[in-house]
């Protein structure tokens, strides 16, 4: 890594390798488990959107969340790039978004706005309640019930800039690079995109791989179960790199 020019490079290992040590991320993950401890769907109806699902257990709502060491890598992300701007699409209970949220209040800049969108309203009201228990602040961390073909576009007009995205979607090959494809534009320079499952199907690492191999990323990270990249990337000595780093 001493060769490398680029401080973001430099950054990225850092937080993929001290994730599971750092001492303010173990406490966002464990308040994101006191959180979650408690939750009972245990014969509800909840629908998702995201594969048609119908959840009526809390832990199958528990495995489609963003939980453990995934989970507590956004928030090293969160705390040590401090995005001002972040979208997340794909709210299901909010155990991201708490992750996410945790890892900027971590960072000491409370001057952040986090977007996170679901189309099911059943997710969202667990989400809201989960994000409140966590202690999340709900001027800062904002749930959007609605479709992602609805707002993205918005945020694209409104020419709203994003620096951290999350995309936990509809994990087809044509979902996802319609994702990446509204998303790119906005995102700043040096902004961080993050894909979940990529492994989910043939589609989705096909998608994931048209993601990488793009013009518009300059630096991405096969961390497995996640793919992750930097976009606009503007460090002149800096070929294309892409990197595995599975956690």
């Amino acid at each position: 890594m001493a060769t490398d020019p680029s401080p973001v490079v430099s950054k990225m290992y850092y937080v993929l390798e001290q994730y599971s040590i750092d001492e303010e991320v173990q406490k966002v993950h464990s308040r994101v488990m006191d959180t979650v401890s408690s939750l009972s769907v245990k014969g509800a109806k909840i629908h998702s959107t995201k594969m048609g699902i119908v959840y009526r257990e809390t832990k199958g709502l528990l495995k489609a969340s963003t939980l453990g060491k995934y989970g507590m890598v956004l928030a090293m992300i969160a705390k040590h790039f401090a995005p001002k701007m972040t979208v997340e699409l794909g709210t299901c209970i909010g155990v991201s978004a708490m992750y996410i949220a945790g890892g900027l209040e971590s960072a000491n800049d409370l001057d952040y706005s986090l977007v996170s969108i679901e189309a099911s309203k059943s997710l969202v009201d667990i989400a809201k309640r989960n994000l409140h228990k966590f202690g999340a602040n709900d001027k800062r961390c904002k749930l959007v019930n609605d479709y992602f073909e609805n707002v993205l576009p918005k945020l694209s007009r409104e020419n709203t800039l994003i620096d951290f995205v999350f995309v936990d979607g509809s994990h087809t090959y044509e979902a996802t690079l319609q994702y990446f494809n509204w998303l790119i534009g906005n995102m700043r320079y040096n902004g961080i995109m993050m894909f979940d499952d990529i492994r989910w199907s043939q589609g989705m690492f096909k998608a994931w791989k048209s993601i990488w191999t793009h013009k518009s990323v300059g630096i991405s990270v096969d961390l497995g179960g996640m793919g992750l990249c930097v976009v606009k990337h503007d460090h002149p000595t800096l070929s294309k790199k892409h990197f595995s780093f599975h956690i």
